[in-house]
């Protein structure tokens, strides 16, 4: 075989992104990591290093009902629900919108970001280990690919965006304390047990909480819903506020309310507080203008 075939199976590789860099790993275990990403899936896992990938099988969990099946398709990917599951494949394929008819474009050239910040990791991504914490800021928009995100279960958590057109951040097997503060995208929550603090614009929040969650959680959608599926026997002091929405509980709840005092108004629903199961954790729910759904 000669050389100017070697080359030439070697661009056509390239050019068809084969030889994309699997992964990228960052040996690293202890603080936090801060995320500004549009979308991603983040899983803690039993591990030392901060690993970056794409093109994953992942499954996210949480409770079956009409919005879950009405979840879009993310871009580069398909997803599909069976059983109170979403299955998301991740395309392996490389961005369509980086390329001309005529050719690869880019090719040769480098995404330029306002921040100043330079993909470091070959995955359109800027990593920077700050020593207590670790910044994984995406850079550009082309590459509309899943990011996958494994973190070692010891590290907290931090995810942050306010990109027009955020979709949705998995946050998977996390132990960890957890905040979360964005303004598009709609975030998951499967097998996640450590202190959370959520708190989306637009988007919607769905989850499922066991008995193992840490107080304590606050969850906020201002203009979407907030779906959970909660353990059976968690015990839990609840603060549930939708003011221009409603909120729906399983009627097999042990859920015992505390009748408010209030004479409140005909335009906005009060908050409500109680217990279930006697009390325990702090959850607190709150849906300006979306509705709040508890399911067992």
């Amino acid at each position: 075989m000669n050389s100017k075939f070697l080359k030439a199976i070697c661009l056509f590789l390239l050019s068809s992104g084969y030889l994309i860099s699997q992964e990228f790993k960052l040996a690293k275990n202890t603080g936090s990591v801060n995320i500004n990403i549009s979308s991603a899936i983040v899983e803690a896992y039993d591990g030392k290093e901060i690993i970056i990938s794409y093109g994953k099988l992942e499954e996210v969990r949480y409770p079956e009902n009409e919005e879950s099946r009405m979840l879009g398709i993310a871009s580069g990917g398909t997803i599909g629900v069976t059983s109170g599951s979403v299955l998301y494949r991740n395309s392996s394929e490389p961005c369509v919108d980086c390329r001309d008819k005529k050719g690869n474009k880019t090719e040769g050239l480098r995404v330029l970001s306002a921040s100043g910040l330079q993909d470091n990791t070959g995955f359109g991504i800027n990593l920077k280990d700050n020593g207590t914490a670790v910044d994984i800021v995406k850079i550009g928009r082309k590459d509309s690919r899943l990011v996958s995100i494994k973190v070692p279960k010891s590290m907290n958590i931090k995810v942050t965006n306010d990109e027009l057109g955020g979709s949705r951040i998995y946050l998977k097997n996390v132990e960890a304390e957890i905040e979360a503060s964005v303004l598009y995208n709609s975030i998951i929550l499967d097998n996640v047990t450590g202190p959370m603090t959520i708190k989306t614009t637009y988007g919607s929040v769905d989850g499922e909480l066991n008995q193992s969650v840490k107080s304590p959680i606050s969850i906020i959608s201002t203009y979407g819903s907030v779906d959970l599926k909660v353990a059976k026997n968690i015990k839990a002091n609840l603060h549930l506020s939708a003011p221009y929405g409603d909120v729906y509980a399983a009627p097999e709840m042990d859920i015992v309310i505390e009748p408010s005092t209030s004479k409140g108004n005909s335009w906005t629903n009060e908050a409500i507080k109680g217990k279930i199961n006697g009390g325990g954790i702090d959850l607190s729910v709150k849906c300006s203008y979306g509705k709040i759904y508890l399911r067992n």
